[in-house]
């Protein structure tokens, strides 16, 4: 058989081949796959149990919330950026202390990917200010959004959840930027609900969910 020949041969098996060979559809090793509460809060405020299941030394001061790497991080209210800068621990830190509420209360964005805002900046709310990053000390693999509540004057962590806006079913409600970026006289999230929430009220809370959430 001449070597002309068998290149055909050889090609016209192969073309066969193909034709029956199942499709092969590929898919991520197990490990890498996203879990299926992504974009929640995994580790409540005073929470031992950290991202990954560790225990922690201390309780949590604040909220972790989990989420793919380069997922919007917004503004949970208006606010002047205080600070932006890089820890060892904590990664890329953001600090915001609100502008119209009775009192102002710091806003903490820790282990961010990337930050879209300078110090001395101010923000509204819902105005997209960075994105969730695995950037400082965090289990490998995994990114995730930190989020404080600091209390006006001494600092005291306080819980997020209880600021955060939610719906008439008691769920969190994700942000909006669409709306949360209008005035309140055109609808948008104007409400200046921390005195009363200090005070024991609970008619409506006066910040965004921090992320653009895709799961309700």
């Amino acid at each position: 058989m001449t070597w002309p020949n068998r290149k055909l041969i050889a090609f016209a098996a192969a073309m066969a081949f193909a034709s029956v060979a199942p499709a092969v559809t590929w898919q991520a090793p197990e490990a890498t796959r996203y879990p299926e509460h992504a974009y929640r809060i995994v580790s409540p405020f005073g929470s031992y149990i950290g991202i990954g299941g560790g225990r922690r030394e201390r309780p949590n001061d604040g909220v972790d919330i989990i989420a793919r790497v380069r997922t919007p991080v917004y503004a949970a209210e208006h606010g002047e950026v205080r600070r932006v800068a890089i820890e060892t621990r904590r990664g890329r830190v953001i600090e915001i202390t609100t502008t119209r509420t009775t009192r102002p209360y710091t806003l903490v964005y820790t282990h961010l990917h990337g930050a879209e805002v300078e110090p001395g900046g101010t923000v509204r709310a819902g105005q997209r200010i960075g994105s969730v990053g695995d950037t400082g000390q965090v289990p490998r693999g995994i990114a995730y959004l930190h989020f404080e509540v600091l209390a006006p004057g001494d600092g005291k962590p306080l819980d997020p959840e209880s600021f955060l806006r939610s719906r008439p079913s008691g769920a969190i409600q994700c942000v909006d930027p669409e709306i949360a970026m209008k005035d309140p006289e055109a609808g948008g999230y104007g409400f200046d609900r921390f005195a009363e929430i200090r005070s024991g009220a609970r008619a409506g809370a006066p910040l965004l969910y921090p992320v653009a959430c895709l799961r309700e």
